[in-house]
């Protein structure tokens, strides 16, 4: 039996979100689907990590949607996991430190606001973000995070 990962899941959506939001491409919608229906897969088995611990807060506060919420955090939690994880292959970068501009280009070539601030239309009371953050996915992540290093994370977003 085959079992999705979530860094497969990842480089197909890098690959293919721009030519399905900007151009509106068929085949970059149908990868999107198999994409999402994989990283779906992967979290039922392995759960979240630190990004989506992350963006729980952005999403119930300030209304981010959870996708976007994700994309914002994900970068600074890629280069944390350094080489821990292997989403910086997912990405077509050879360093993880490189994560935070790749996705914050992303971000805003689709249209998004790639700012945390700008994207919750208000600044983020970031203390009580890591305050709320959701110490259960925060667990899982593959490395261990602290709240000196979420206090250095949500500061850059």
């Amino acid at each position: 039996m085959r079992f999705p990962s979530s860094p497969a899941a990842l480089a197909r959506i890098v690959d293919n979100i721009e030519a399905r939001v900007v151009g509106d491409s068929a085949d970059a919608r149908e990868a999107l689907m198999y994409a999402a229906s994989d990283a779906g897969s992967a979290i039922a088995v392995s759960r979240t990590t630190a990004a989506h611990a992350l963006s729980y807060h952005l999403t119930a506060r300030y209304g981010v949607p959870h996708g976007h919420a994700v994309a914002l955090t994900l970068g600074r939690i890629i280069a944390f996991n350094g080489g821990v994880d292997d989403h910086t292959v997912s990405l077509g970068l050879r360093d993880p430190l490189d994560a935070p501009k790749r996705l914050h280009d992303l971000v805003a070539s689709l249209g998004l606001k790639p700012r945390v601030d700008e994207a919750a239309d208000a600044v983020v009371d970031r203390r009580r973000w890591i305050a709320e953050v959701n110490e259960q996915r925060l667990d899982n992540n593959p490395r261990r995070i602290n709240r000196d290093d979420l206090s250095a994370i949500v500061g850059a977003v």
